[in-house]
């Protein structure tokens, strides 16, 4: 459960907090919509069923609109919760660096200078090292375009 957490804080977060407001919504929009029914002079729903009605999803979908603040919110998790693989969450060098450990142990893969598995082939030098113009022609290319 504690690693469960820890590489998927952020989205275990944001999904409860999503859940909890929606529900918060939605208990909010029935006592309104009753209201608004009794007004009216309409039959009131019950509880359930209310959650079919347009009034539920008209106000679910305009409070999807406001993605500012969703972002916002996002923004402000993400400098305090880690999600695995999210390019958003704060590095975790030790961890990352342990998990390395692990996999290499496990695998006996190496890893190149940006964290990346490195395939077998190229660890062994693979097809470029047999062919000069190949070789050469990748290197030129790693010039052009280092961050690739």
């Amino acid at each position: 459960m504690r690693k469960m957490w820890q590489e998927h804080g952020l989205a275990i977060t944001a999904f409860t907090i999503f859940l909890l407001f929606w529900a918060g919504m939605g208990i909010v929009g029935y006592f309104d919509y009753n209201q608004q029914q009794q007004d009216h002079g309409r039959p009131l729903i019950t509880f359930w069923p209310y959650f079919a009605t347009g009034h539920f999803w008209e106000a679910t979908f305009e409070n999807w609109e406001s993605e500012y603040l969703q972002m916002g919110l996002f923004v402000l998790m993400t400098a305090y919760l880690f999600q695995k693989g999210s390019a958003e969450s704060k590095t975790k060098e030790k961890h990352d660096q342990e998990q390395q450990e692990e996999m290499e142990k496990q695998h006996g893969k190496k890893r190149d200078e940006r964290g990346q598995q490195t395939p077998k082939p190229i660890q062994k030098g693979g097809w470029l090292e047999k062919s000069p113009r190949a070789t050469e022609r990748f290197r030129g290319w790693r010039e052009r375009f280092p961050g690739v």
